[in-house]
């Protein structure tokens, strides 16, 4: 009698677990690289090489403070300061036109570990570099 009432209650278990509908789970890989293009990119892209975002804080906001690269795609304007990121990130030229200008006077700011490579840096007069933290 206690084997058919303990089989009886697995049983109704197994239908009612079976009867449930379970949503997907969807994962999503981190991304790595982004895109930039100041002329042609727009800060709702994906950030892809066929679709940049257009400002450096939209490349910094897709890393999400993981550690990665951002491609700048021709001439990027630099504003003084730039968006911060817990981990760091390499910026780099996409191609030999890819470059980073400073207008005259300009400070800018790095609140972030960064490393600069395969791109060009064009500082204008009195322009300059200030890092924050380490």
């Amino acid at each position: 009698m206690k084997t058919r009432r303990i089989l009886s209650t697995v049983l109704a278990l197994v239908f009612v677990l079976s009867t449930l509908t379970f949503g997907s789970l969807t994962v999503s890989a981190a991304v790595t690289e982004v895109y930039v293009d100041q002329t042609n990119g727009d800060d709702s892209a994906a950030g892809t090489v066929d679709a940049p975002v257009k400002s450096l804080g939209a490349a910094f906001t897709k890393l999400g403070g993981a550690e990665g690269t951002v491609y700048i795609m021709g001439v990027y304007n630099s504003e003084a300061t730039w968006p911060s990121s817990s981990s760091e990130v390499t910026i780099s030229g996409y191609d030999e036109t890819s470059k980073i200008t400073c207008t005259d006077s300009l400070g800018i700011l790095f609140k972030s570990d960064l490393v600069f490579e395969n791109i060009n840096i064009s500082l204008g007069t009195n322009a300059h570099f200030n890092s924050e933290g380490n």
